[in-house]
């Protein structure tokens, strides 16, 4: 799913959203509802990133495995520009918080992004997230793996997902 939609099961949002495919349907003036649903997007984020990383497998794991085994990451910010990963207080003077970041969400704050060329957009997404998340796995030995996340242009608009480097 690439950036999902909850919406309330009204005329017009019910026939547009798929349950479970690219977002979820909940009922009018429903908190819990829209808490569970808020908790299913981040639920699935973390599988996609588990399972890019050859951790997670829905034959052998369930989704109450995710959070144990999303455990094993360590969440940072990188600086598209220079490389660098953001620092606490970084981190704190722009207003991010490492788990909670989503550059799909900001994509159109002048602040966090910036224009990219025509030359440059292949994708025709207009612009780019200054910042990043990425997910480390270490063990005993020092870096494991580094889960990125990618994006690129699909048939119908942009595809999202993420590519684990050993």
């Amino acid at each position: 799913m690439g950036l999902p939609c909850i919406v309330t099961d009204i005329n017009g949002c019910n026939e547009i959203i798929e349950e479970g495919k690219n977002g979820w349907i909940i009922p009018v003036k429903d908190e819990n509802a829209i808490l569970n649903s808020m908790r299913n997007c981040i639920l699935d984020r973390n599988k996609n990133i588990l399972a890019a990383a050859g951790l997670y497998d829905s034959a052998v794991n369930s989704d109450s495995d995710v959070d144990s085994l999303f455990a094993q990451f360590t969440t940072r910010i990188v600086d598209i520009n220079s490389g660098e990963l953001l620092s606490e207080t970084e981190l704190e003077n722009l207003g991010l918080d490492a788990g909670s970041y989503d550059q799909r969400l900001i994509m159109n704050d002048p602040e966090l992004s910036e224009a990219i060329s025509s030359e440059q957009d292949q994708a025709n997404v207009k612009r780019r997230a200054l910042y990043q998340t990425i997910y480390f796995v270490e063990d005993d030995s020092g870096l494991e793996t580094i889960v990125l996340p990618i994006s690129g242009y699909g048939l119908w608009g942009i595809l999202y997902g993420y590519i684990a480097l050993e």
